[in-house]
């Protein structure tokens, strides 16, 4: 875990991150130099740290999200045009009731 850490002339506490080549400080509170206050300023980093539940992308953008617009679209396409006559969805259920029916 990161540390916490006060910064004198401005009365805040910082953490530092290494990411990549370089270093980045978050600002997490500001505040005296004390017991408590640094208590508070690393609960602040837990929750920065905690990952994100947040989706990456809308659901629209993602294969399962398209997948089922795809079905659902086809569903209501096949649900609302009949087949035209000869062809081979026509054909296999007019055989299908023909032999139902006999």
């Amino acid at each position: 875990m990161q540390r916490v850490w006060h910064r004198k002339f401005d009365g805040c506490w910082y953490a530092t991150f290494t990411e990549g080549d370089g270093q980045n400080q978050i600002k997490l509170l500001k505040g005296p130099k004390d017991r408590a206050t640094k208590k508070l300023a690393e609960e602040l980093l837990v929750k920065e740290l905690k990952p994100s539940k947040k989706k990456s992308a809308p659901d629209w953008l993602l294969v399962n999200g398209v997948l089922r617009g795809f079905l659902r679209h086809s569903k209501r396409r096949i649900t609302s045009c009949p087949p035209s006559p000869g062809t081979r969805t026509s054909l296999r259920r007019s055989t299908v009731i023909s032999a139902v029916s006999a």
